[in-house]
């Protein structure tokens, strides 16, 4: 028997651990997954696993789901990666459950709700001030607030913003930047920005644009930002961002075959984290001297 639930990483994986219930068994690897599957009816005590902790690429987890969904033992897994091809061949398997990423007015109410759950008196602007700060990353929203519970008082906006430490935010081409200027921070930028919930996949496709824009810019003549902008069809900021940081045009030819060589092996089935950072060690290995 399988459940599966998908959509928003965190709410996946707390749903499958409700689901579950208190006293399952987690297995955080392919070798324990394969050990409960290979007991059979033996054990009745529910399991529950997140895919992306297993290292498969997307036929690996297709199969993996199907091997679950005809086995007797009850087993809850979650997702938030899931494609929309691979959400449909599973209804057809196992219960789906798609929890998206809470937005908006939704995104306060959730929140909201979660103050209350944790028995925090907290007026509406303590809530807000905490998405100000920590926008939808919902796993640190709930952190904080477990953190909260623990303190005194009602909590107000201004108390959230003294009490609620903010990390220095890490963008894309920061991470260009790094494996430009100082390779050995590249990949501790890499994983930073994949720790605040940055899809792989999509960190992948921005890492492209920028150096595309990169090597649009360098065989420009022009260097006005504004001018330039205008020219490619992008936004000034990006532009002159890549202006200050004149790469050599074959060491960004490189560096876009290396990201495209990992679209291709994503598109055969390897796991997305795994060949990002790979390839980033790859680029910060080969960046040049300084």
């Amino acid at each position: 028997m399988l459940e599966v639930f998908s959509g928003d990483p965190f709410l996946a994986q707390r749903a499958a651990q409700a689901a579950a219930g208190a006293g399952a068994r987690r297995l955080a690897d392919l070798a324990a997954v394969r050990a409960a599957l290979s007991q059979g009816t033996l054990v009745a005590q529910p399991s529950v696993l997140h895919l992306p902790d297993l290292g498969l690429g997307a036929p690996g987890r297709r199969s993996l789901l199907g091997e679950l969904a005809a086995a007797s033992g009850p087993f809850f897994a979650s997702d938030g990666e899931l494609s929309l091809s691979l959400q449909a061949e599973l209804q057809a398997l196992a219960p789906l459950t798609v929890l998206p990423t809470p937005k908006g007015p939704e995104l306060l109410r959730w929140v909201q709700a979660e103050l209350k759950g944790a028995g925090v008196s907290a007026d509406t602007s303590a809530a807000q001030q905490l998405i100000t700060l920590l926008g939808a990353d919902l796993a640190r929203i709930a952190q904080e607030i477990q953190r909260l519970s623990a303190l005194d008082g009602s909590l107000t906006a201004s108390r959230v913003a003294a009490l609620v430490a903010v990390p220095a935010p890490v963008d894309t081409f920061s991470l260009l930047e790094a494996l430009a200027r100082e390779p050995a921070l590249a990949l501790v930028r890499a994983e930073a920005l994949l720790e605040q919930g940055e899809p792989p996949l999509r960190l992948l496709a921005t890492l492209a644009w920028h150096y595309d824009l990169l090597l649009r810019v360098q065989l420009s003549q022009l260097r006005s930002p504004l001018a330039l902008a205008k020219r490619l069809g992008a936004h000034p900021f990006p532009v002159r961002r890549a202006l200050a940081l004149p790469l050599a045009v074959q060491t960004i030819a490189h560096a876009l075959e290396q990201l495209y060589t990992v679209e291709r092996q994503l598109k055969s089935g390897a796991e997305a984290r795994a060949a990002l950072v790979a390839a980033l060690a790859g680029l910060a290995l080969n960046a040049p001297a300084r």
